[in-house]
């Protein structure tokens, strides 16, 4: 393709990313012989572009949690796998190896077992093996789907779950301009199906937010903002909920997660846990300065 051997990998903290066997520096683009490059952003962005020049495709990894493969229509009805078969059809795209195609309405519309399930059979089917290997393989990667979502045995987790997840339907929410133009269905369900199907979790509904985020950003041609939506795991760091002086940790058993530890010494004040923006900024920890001469008068 010329570039050769590229290998992006995930580490706890960032992505990293080897072309022929060394480790890329970040930020940096690395150029083959026929135009085709591999651009690395810095941690920050946490994004990998590779564009193959010869064929015209690219292919960009968001971080952790979402790809995008574009390539151009000489590939049309000629291709297979996890991305679909580009044949117009989307109700197809759901093919295995064997060119058995799933039960499409069993899996779309849906957040029950057997929808996790049939995701977990289509995305096993197509991993393979190696040093190469394109996902890891089904035994490392995807874990067994055969009880019933968590949400399904707490209704009230999941109408919190639909709540999250609503932000990106909502005909007054941050993507509402971009509604007519690509439909938020599809998405919204992925939220409420991956949150559901890791006992509720925001976190994992969040790359089917952000993926609906990046398709309205491409339409309307501007940024919205890392913090449209609360899907940071560093709220510490994004929204400097904490008075200033005070230690903020993120803690992962909320989310948004953070904590204010105590009020620095000569003030008062109550230690804070929050979640998300909103609270956030509205509800900063407030740290009042002690008046020592009528607090200990004498």
């Amino acid at each position: 393709a010329g570039l050769g051997l590229i290998k992006v990998t995930h580490s706890a903290t960032e992505t990293i990313v080897y072309f022929n066997g060394k480790r890329l520096d970040r930020p940096s683009t690395n150029r083959g012989i026929d135009g085709s490059q591999i651009t690395v952003s810095d941690a920050i962005e946490d994004r990998v572009e590779i564009f193959l020049a010869s064929s015209d495709v690219k292919v960009t990894f968001f971080g952790n949690y979402e790809t995008l493969v574009s390539v151009p229509p000489s590939f049309k009805n000629r291709l297979c796998g996890l991305c679909g078969n580009y044949n117009g059809k989307a109700d197809d795209d759901l093919m295995l190896p064997s060119d058995q195609s799933l039960n499409v309405s069993s899996v779309k519309g849906s957040t029950s077992a057997q929808s996790v399930a049939s995701y977990h059979v289509f995305g096993s089917s197509w991993t393979v093996d190696g040093d190469d290997r394109l996902i890891l393989a089904a035994d490392d990667a995807c874990q067994d789907p055969n009880t019933v979502p968590w949400c399904e045995r707490k209704p009230e987790s999941r109408k919190r779950v639909e709540d999250f997840c609503d932000a990106i339907r909502n005909s007054s929410g941050p993507f509402a301009a971009c509604h007519r133009a690509t439909t938020p269905d599809p998405l919204y369900r992925q939220c409420v199906l991956d949150a559901c199907s890791q006992n509720g979790s925001f976190v994992f509904g969040c790359p089917a937010i952000r993926s609906y985020q990046r398709q309205c950003e491409r339409l309307l041609r501007k940024t919205l903002g890392s913090t449209v939506i609360e899907c940071s795991t560093d709220a510490c760091g994004e929204f400097s909920p904490c008075f200033q002086g005070v230690t903020c940790t993120n803690d992962a058993s909320l989310f948004p997660p953070y904590f204010c530890g105590s009020c620095s010494t000569g003030y008062s004040g109550q230690n804070k846990t929050g979640s998300g923006l909103q609270d956030a900024t509205a509800n900063r920890q407030t740290c009042t300065d002690i008046d020592e001469c009528a607090t200990n008068n004498g």
